[in-house]
């Protein structure tokens, strides 16, 4: 099963300086010092907050997993931060509720287990769900694991994941997502359709729960 943690949303914004030839990078934290100022994507690429005058409380909003847009310049061999805001919903998986446990506030969705406990009222919010109910959770990484950013109800019909690939095996049709999710699809169509895709492509999948499996129904780019 997979914990997740779900962090507040925020965009931050340096106004008292400009910068010429800013650039914007897109990646999921793998390291923060937030006293420090620093932000470490999985890129392996840093970035220096600490022109932002407020930059610690800034970035306790954001967490190892977050996936996020920093603005920033070049300056000398730094990359000097400008703003940092979160790429919402781009990991998102839809399903059924399996379990709910009030008193550690994890829900296990498709076989999936979120760690809630960081959201603020979360012990009212999962009051309005129960075992059954279809959801929909934005998740992010943390560690060898899974950060959510938000759970709500699902409106629509399907089941699905929307995610970046870190493994395709066209032999078994099996695909990794970011977080190690796996989902495997069957007939030759379905597998065929794999090659199209590699890994680091943002996809959207449909899904069916056969035991503890995800098997998919389709798969398309999400752009």
């Amino acid at each position: 099963m997979r914990k997740l943690f779900v962090p507040a949303l925020i965009v931050a914004t340096l106004g008292t300086s400009t910068f010429a030839f800013a650039e914007t990078a897109d990646g999921v934290i793998q390291s923060i010092d937030r006293m420090g100022g620093y932000v470490t994507l999985d890129s392996g690429a840093k970035y220096d907050f600490t022109n932002m005058a407020n930059h610690e409380s800034v970035l306790t909003n954001f967490m190892v997993g977050d996936s996020v847009s920093i603005n920033y310049a070049t300056e000398g061999s730094a990359a000097a931060a400008n703003s940092i805001s979160p790429v919402t919903g781009s990991h998102v998986l839809t399903g059924v509720i399996d379990q709910i446990n009030p008193e550690t506030n994890r829900v296990t969705v498709s076989g999936v287990e979120f760690d809630l406990s960081q959201v603020p009222g979360v012990g009212t919010k999962l009051g309005d769900f129960k075992n059954g109910d279809r959801v929909q959770v934005a998740y992010g990484l943390q560690g060898d694991g899974l950060t959510g950013n938000a759970i709500s109800p699902a409106t629509g019909a399907d089941d699905s994941i929307t995610a970046a690939l870190t493994k395709i095996d066209t032999i078994t049709g099996t695909v990794t997502l970011k977080g190690g999710l796996q989902v495997k699809f069957e007939g030759t169509a379905l597998r065929s359709k794999l090659a199209d895709f590699k890994d680091g492509d943002m996809v959207s999948i449909t899904y069916i729960h056969q035991g503890s499996a995800l098997v998919g129904e389709s798969i398309a780019p999400t752009s």
